[in-house]
């Protein structure tokens, strides 16, 4: 299974990136054979993505192009928010439960 971001104009029709993946380049391939992506944010060019497949990460891509840009690890990461501070608050749920992380924007706590 591909887990991809796919990007879509505002009337519903797909919207290629410079370098994306599917048939029609809509596509950012975030993981394959993992767990679905569960957060997405956008800021300043770049899509931060939750991918929490194995011991997890966020993963940072130009917004335009689709090329990943750089990526750190975090354990168990979903809903993703960012506030107007510029922190990025992580949703982190296991079998433990659940606990919010805050990080900056180059994943730093």
């Amino acid at each position: 299974h591909w887990h991809v971001v796919r990007r879509y104009t505002l009337d519903g029709k797909r919207a290629p990136f410079a370098e994306g993946v599917l048939w029609d380049k809509s596509g950012i391939l975030v993981n394959t054979g993992g767990q679905n992506i569960t957060g997405v944010v956008h800021h300043n060019g770049e899509l931060f993505v939750s991918d929490p497949t194995g011991e997890g990460a966020i993963k940072v891509f130009n917004a335009a192009s689709g090329v990943l840009k750089r990526e750190w690890k975090t354990s168990h990461p979903h809903a993703l928010v960012l506030d107007g501070a510029k922190t990025l608050w992580i949703l982190q749920t296991d079998d433990k439960g659940a606990r919010i992380q805050h990080q900056s924007l180059a994943g730093k706590t």
